[in-house]
């Protein structure tokens, strides 16, 4: 049982082979050493004193005696190689600024420093710990469910890495400037995608380059003596639609309200929705939330999105089929043979408004297409009542869809012959 209680600690074996640095440079090789293997013997005789003494823990690794918890905590868990690292090589982590106090206790990937000499690291769950007790095995554990001697005090220490900062813009119209401030090492840097900036390669705590092309785009900095890496994201150019997709209803009933929004941009100057003039507006021109209520057909709602780079000219749509309100046109025969007649579905108040006006106001075009081939046949009148040839089209099911000056509406069509 002493051997055991003694494998808890870190001991002093052989020593370093290789230099091994702390992210801040701090040359911790005097006090790496490469001990000898445990026996199977040993292995199985931690692991039956693990199951007595700590039953609720979760081995995660098996006895060894190749590293311990300071080196889990600080190299293996970060990617690093698995040595022991003996007291006080572990302190260099903080004391030269490697990592700095959380005022987090609850947060992931914390170090704890426990007074006892240990170290362990924080899981996404909240009071729960993953840590190597010396030879012993890694387990994860309640983070006060250790050995007696890792907790005399009770006093725990949390961790979290101090990464320098980089400043740089969040919008670039044709130059840019980013700096990694307070960066210990070589620093080299890189953008992607590459084809954004020129030149999109270089070294140097400072980046400067010109804009090639509309985008987002990341620039990482990689820093140090063991290549860390830190980045920011920035839009080259103007916003284009595919980065403000419309989130909306597909959906809705007729007189409904409906939301629709775009996602949170750097740097926009202006925000322009459109939306059928027979809808009904609420709220939200010139917010990322819009608030219409759905009025007599289904239609396309539309945004546009500027930075202080200017427009792209391009705007992002999203279109709701509204039920319940009726149609604006009558389409028949449906099934059609050689021909579709559509007449506008005059309401009581526009027949009795009829009187003071001679013709027909609405400019209307008309597409019919088919879902399978993509054909579209297109026409344009102002006419209460036209029809369509439709002897020409292959059997099947197509999407009339009918565009007014107030608006769009779809109905599906079967042309049979």
């Amino acid at each position: 049982m002493r051997f055991l209680s003694m494998l808890l600690f870190c001991l002093v074996f052989s020593s370093a082979a290789f230099a091994q640095l702390t992210p801040n440079c701090t040359d911790i090789s005097p006090y790496v050493v490469y001990p000898p293997p445990l026996t199977q013997e040993q292995i199985n005789s931690i692991n039956a004193s693990q199951q007595s003494q700590f039953p609720n823990v979760v081995k995660l690794a098996e006895p060894t005696s190749s590293y311990n918890c300071h080196n889990y905590a600080f190299v293996n868990s970060e990617g690093g190689p698995e040595f022991w690292l003996n007291t006080p090589g572990d302190d260099a982590f903080w004391n030269d600024a490697s990592y700095v106090v959380s005022t987090s206790t609850t947060a992931s990937n914390l170090k704890v420093s426990y007074q006892g000499d240990h170290t362990a690291v924080t899981t996404s769950v909240v009071n729960q710990a993953i840590s190597k007790w010396g030879a012993w095995g890694l387990y994860r554990h309640n983070i006060t469910d250790v050995p007696s001697s890792y907790l005399p005090n009770n006093t725990l220490t949390y961790y979290t890495r101090s990464l320098p900062t980089i400043s740089g813009p969040s919008l670039i119209c044709t130059n840019g400037s980013f700096a990694l401030n307070n960066a210990v090492g070589n620093v080299s840097w890189a953008v992607a995608p590459t084809n954004l900036v020129s030149p999109s390669t270089g070294s140097g705590a400072v980046a400067n380059f010109s804009k090639v092309s509309n985008g987002n785009g990341t620039i990482t900095f990689t820093f140090g003596c063991n290549n860390s890496v830190v980045s920011t994201s920035f839009r080259a150019g103007p916003y284009s639609s595919s980065d403000y997709p419309i989130q909306g209803p597909d959906y809705a009933t007729c007189n409904q309200y409906v939301y629709y929004s775009i996602p949170d941009l750097p740097g926009v100057t202006s925000i322009n929705w459109s939306w059928p003039s027979a809808w009904t507006y609420v709220s939200g021109q010139g917010t990322r939330y819009l608030a219409l209520r759905a009025k007599s057909y289904s239609s396309t709602v539309s945004v546009g999105v500027n930075n202080s780079c200017g427009s792209s000219g391009s705007y992002a749509t999203k279109y709701t089929y509204v039920s319940g309100c009726g149609y604006s046109f009558i389409a028949s025969p449906n099934p059609a043979d050689a021909e579709l007649t559509i007449t506008y579905n005059e309401t009581t108040e526009e027949k009795e408004a009829a009187s003071y006006r001679e013709t027909f106001s609405k400019d209307i075009q008309v597409a019919l297409i088919d879902l399978k081939q993509v054909k579209r046949h297109v026409e344009k009148t102002s006419k209460k009542k036209f029809s369509i040839p439709t002897k020409h089209l292959e059997k099947g099911i197509y999407i009339l869809h009918i565009v007014t000056s107030e608006g769009e509406e779809k109905q599906q069509i079967e042309i049979n012959h």
